[in-house]
């Protein structure tokens, strides 16, 4: 984009370091909270309009486009969206033309669309633009989410074999909560998750644990709000102490040797399950003794069947891109060249999604729009984060960002503790006064040690996906 040869356009709720890149390169688009399924179907509507669309890709590789076309251009057109959505018609024509001019679009999403209790919707409605431009399986085009944990978001079957006699309870996390709340579960295994800090509505999910959950287990490499009250603690080796293998989000698997001894007692985390299920009596099904020997049963079937450890230790750096489906595959450097989706039918569907509105808009008593995220050098419950000198320097408390105009109409100076409120509970947050944030909304960080910032969020989940809307509640911020 510096060069000139992209354009680059970025859309946010709030001025970010891309947004800034964006302004320099390219076109940056500020939207109103929740409005994207709304936005990407008027730029979809003007695409067809101009007729900027791979018609022979859309007849050739997908289903569906006739009622995604019958939708965006009778209800999304220019003249309606606007005021929904923030964003001027001329922005939306432009970027539209930008897209349609191009040869090729890389589409891009982060948790921003993901943490909404529509972000299914709104994931869809961005591949709706992917797919009627034809940007997939040529070099430059795709779509890719940008994040650390896509599948608990868009669930894709990518599984390349069948696993017929594999039966796995797919429950989320959320609704394992609701069955101790009910009283059905009595029990809770927790690896490496800390529900206290990252769950919304934190107050309601923190008296389902203390209250109706009957015995507790966890698995950590630190002490936490949730290991404190477990029943049962086991430390696990953390990352570097014991072999494993990840994926990155341009599915590279790489594997990774051990390269310090585990302290104490820590176990790493494929032993600690297993030695439970041996002392439960099932040391048939639990009796592998590496995590080799998982990796080499899991993988039957999946994207990476063709892979072993031995393999990965080999190429080192060079890694492999999956899908690696047999011992003589080097990988797969791009999907979709053949125009072939993981579906029944082998076309990718196009969605027909209408804008749903948020579910708690804001009112006279929560006048503010709360935006919860992350930082750079902060991710998930923290406790990384703060164990880092050079990181916790950089950002020594957490900061609540609030419009100058909000900011001195209630009175409230930079650098001043405030109180946030929601209809859940209460956070004292210090107030960073700054344009990047417009008037009407607020953001923080979700996961700053020592600031519960998900005592405000709201536990309304998305349907499909089951992801919690983090990114929009009704808030009230005043002086402390």
């Amino acid at each position: 984009a510096q060069s000139g040869a992209a354009k680059l356009i970025v859309i946010d709720v709030r001025t970010t370091l891309a947004a800034e890149n964006a302004r320099k390169y390219g076109t940056f688009l500020e939207s109103r909270p929740g409005t994207d399924v709304a936005l990407y179907n008027a730029i979809g509507a003007e695409l067809i309009k101009n007729g900027k669309i791979d018609k022979k890709f859309i007849d050739a590789h997908t289903v569906g486009f006739d009622d995604y076309r019958k939708l965006v251009t009778t209800k999304y057109s220019l003249s309606k969206l606007s005021g929904l959505t923030g964003i001027t018609t001329d922005q939306i024509r432009s970027v539209a033309n930008i897209i349609g001019r191009s040869k090729a679009t890389l589409f891009l999403s982060g948790k921003g669309i993901e943490h909404q209790a529509h972000g299914t919707d709104m994931v869809c409605s961005l591949i709706n633009l992917a797919l009627i431009t034809g940007s997939f399986g040529k070099p430059g085009r795709s779509y890719s989410p940008l994040g650390g944990h896509q599948g608990s978001i868009v669930n894709p079957p990518l599984f390349s074999g069948e696993l017929d006699n594999v039966t796995i309870p797919n429950k989320t996390i959320f609704q394992m909560m609701d069955q101790i709340d009910q009283g059905t579960q009595k029990a809770l295994v927790a690896a490496c998750v800390q529900p206290f800090v990252t769950l919304p509505h934190a107050s309601h999910f923190h008296e389902i644990m203390t209250k109706k959950l009957e015995f507790l287990v966890v698995t950590d490499i630190y002490p936490n709000e949730t290991t404190a009250i477990a029943d049962v603690v086991f430390p696990a080796a953390s990352w570097g102490e014991a072999p494993y293998t990840s994926t990155n989000t341009d599915r590279r698997v790489r594997f990774y040797e051990v390269f310090a001894p585990a302290p104490g007692e820590a176990r790493p985390d494929w032993a600690i399950p297993t030695e439970i299920g041996r002392k439960m009596g099932f040391a048939k099904e639990f009796n592998w003794n590496s995590a080799e020997e998982i990796f080499d049963e899991l993988k039957a079937g999946t994207p990476f069947s063709g892979l072993t450890y031995e393999r990965m230790r080999q190429a080192g750096p060079t890694n492999f891109q999956m899908p690696v489906p047999t011992s003589k595959s080097n990988g797969t450097a791009r999907l979709y060249t053949d125009g072939h989706f993981p579906t029944p039918d082998g076309r990718a569907k196009i969605w027909a999604l209408d804008f749903k509105p948020q579910p708690e808009p804001p009112s006279s008593q929560y006048p503010f729009v709360l935006i919860t995220g992350r930082d750079n050098d902060l991710w998930q419950s923290g406790y990384t984060f703060k164990r880092i000198p050079q990181l916790v320097a950089r950002k020594p408390h957490n900061t609540v960002l609030v419009n100058p105009t909000d900011a001195r109409r209630l009175g409230i100076q930079d650098g001043q503790l405030t109180t946030v409120r929601t209809r859940r509970g209460a956070v004292q947050i210090i107030a960073e006064v700054t344009e990047r944030i417009p008037a009407g909304r607020l953001f923080t960080l979700w996961g700053y040690p020592g600031s519960l910032t998900n005592a405000l969020t709201i536990d309304v989940r998305d349907p499909i996906s089951q992801t919690p809307c983090y990114k929009g509640c009704a808030a009230n911020l005043a002086p402390a």
